[in-house]
C-alpha cells in the first residue's frame, strides 16, 4: 500500500510518517486493500495533507507557525513556559500533524479523532493539540 501510494503520489513519494496513516487506515479495512488504498488517497488529498509531505515542507512549517500562534492566545502559560526553555511546536508536533496523531495516541481516539477532522477539517488536529497541551499544562509550566 505505502508504495502504491509513493507511485500514485509521485511528487511527494514516500515519507516515513505515511506508514502511520496507512496503518490506521488497514486496521479499518483490513481485508480490502482497494479500500485501504482509495481511503488513505483520499484521507490525503481531501484536506490537503498530501501538501504537509510535499519538498522542503513548506505547508508543514505554515501549520505548525499557526499552531504556536493558538498556543501563545490559548494556553499564554504554557506558551511562555516553552518559550523559556526554546520550544517551539516544530519539537513535538509535527508528527502529530503529519499522523494526525496515530503515532502517539492509541488507535480508537485516533479513529475518533479522524471522525471529526472528516467532518470538521484541520481546525480539529489544533484543538486535540490544544487539549493535548492543556492536560499536561502544569507539568509544562513548572518545567
Amino acid at each position: 500500500l505505502l508504495r502504491a501510494l509513493a507511485i500514485r503520489l509521485n511528487e511527494i513519494g514516500y515519507c516515513q510518517s505515511l506508514n502511520f496513516l496507512v496503518a490506521t487506515v488497514i486496521l479499518v479495512f483490513p481485508d480490502d486493500e482497494v479500500a485501504a488504498f482509495n481511503c488513505a488517497l483520499a484521507l490525503l488529498l481531501r484536506h490537503s495533507l498530501v501538501d504537509l509531505y510535499r519538498p522542503k515542507f513548506q505547508k508543514l512549517e505554515v501549520v505548525l507557525w499557526q499552531f504556536d500562534r493558538l498556543v501563545e492566545g490559548f494556553l499564554p502559560k504554557v506558551h511562555a513556559a516553552l518559550t523559556r526553555h526554546g520550544v517551539s511546536s516544530e519539537y513535538y508536533a509535527i508528527q502529530w500533524f503529519l499522523t494526525l496523531y496515530a503515532s502517539d495516541l492509541p488507535q480508537p481516539i485516533v479513529r475518533r479523532i479522524w471522525d471529526r477532522f472528516l467532518v470538521a477539517g484541520w481546525r480539529v488536529m489544533a484543538q486535540i493539540g490544544l487539549v493535548l497541551l492543556y492536560r499536561i499544562q502544569d507539568v509544562l509550566i513548572e518545567m
